[in-house]
């Protein structure tokens, strides 16, 4: 399942993104891979965002910055990124995610002349008895200003779901990519 939906609410325009599907891959593969997506430590191909990890606060925690690119704009982004484990190491069999935008930021200033997203993600990542991963996604958008008069066209919410979705596929193919190298560097 790969859903994509836009509400437009008393003049907020918002984004929604619920991914959920089963990697053929191990939990420990998914979570590296997804962990490195997030907080922007690797390059995606097609993924229309620029991420700098400005800060890891420790292993499992960190503070990116960077733009994301959209049909409706260029915008900002200050996101902090967590991860938890039921168990560490081998014996996990969950792990979760959560990104939440910062709205202000005394070190790293919002540019006043450009627009910002606020963003809340979380991801769930389940080990399966078959050996893959179950993956649970969801994702909110709210751009600080919606350009367009009035509540999205069937236009805009048609090309804002083709977006959401190619950023979705750059990032399954990422995540298989990966979990493929880890299992030929293990052989």
């Amino acid at each position: 399942i790969q859903r994509h939906s836009s509400k437009f609410h008393l003049g907020v325009f918002e984004l929604h993104t619920t991914v959920c599907r089963v990697a053929p891959i191990t939990l420990t593969s998914v979570a590296e891979a997804s962990w490195q997506v997030m907080r922007g430590a690797v390059s995606v191909k097609h993924l229309d965002q620029e991420a700098k990890r400005l800060e890891d606060v420790d292993a499992n925690t960190s503070y990116v910055t960077g733009w994301r690119n959209h049909p409706m704009g260029k915008y900002q982004r200050r996101v902090l990124c967590k991860r938890y484990y039921n168990n560490s190491g081998a014996d996990a069999t969950r792990c979760v995610m959560v990104c939440r935008s910062l709205e202000q930021d005394e070190l790293y200033p919002y540019d006043a002349a450009s627009e910002a997203t606020n963003e809340v993600s979380w991801l769930v990542l389940e080990a399966e008895p078959c050996g893959g991963t179950r993956v649970k996604y969801f994702q909110r958008i709210r751009p600080s200003t919606w350009k367009v008069e009035g509540p999205p066209s069937d236009y805009w919410v048609d090309t804002l779901s083709k977006h959401s979705k190619m950023i979705g596929n750059a990032i399954h193919d990422f995540i298989d990519q990966y979990g493929r190298a880890q299992l030929q560097a293990a052989v």
